[in-house]
């Protein structure tokens, strides 16, 4: 497995992507931290991947699709480049940082990550 971004909150799940198996896992954390459960989340997977706070997945792959806790495309954030990392940060966590092999993009956003 080649990871993504793990910050995760005690009783949610964080994901997990792997652009060689194509696939996108999401882990499930009890309220004590531990490690729950494992599943597939999305037969696709990318360069990276980070969450948004009401667990949205955003994945580093051709552009930058987001998917709803369920699964669902909900956006796509299309920068000039492929993205090859992707971190929230700035003030409250509301600024996407869209990192490629040669530029920084950064996209604010409504909600917040982790």
């Amino acid at each position: 497995m080649l990871p993504g971004s793990h910050r995760s909150l005690p009783g949610h799940s964080f994901y997990i992507t792997d652009q060689s198996e194509n696939q996108t896992l999401a882990v499930r954390v009890t309220d004590a931290g531990a490690i729950e459960s494992t599943k597939l989340f999305l037969q696709e997977g990318a360069d990276a991947v980070a969450q948004g706070r009401k667990g949205n997945a955003y994945l580093a792959a051709e552009q930058v699709p987001v998917y709803s806790p369920a699964g669902k495309l909900v956006r796509r954030i299309d920068v000039p480049e492929r993205p090859v990392n992707l971190v929230f940060g700035g003030k409250d966590r509301r600024t996407l940082y869209i990192l490629s092999r040669q530029s920084l993009y950064a996209v604010e956003m409504k909600n917040a990550g982790l």
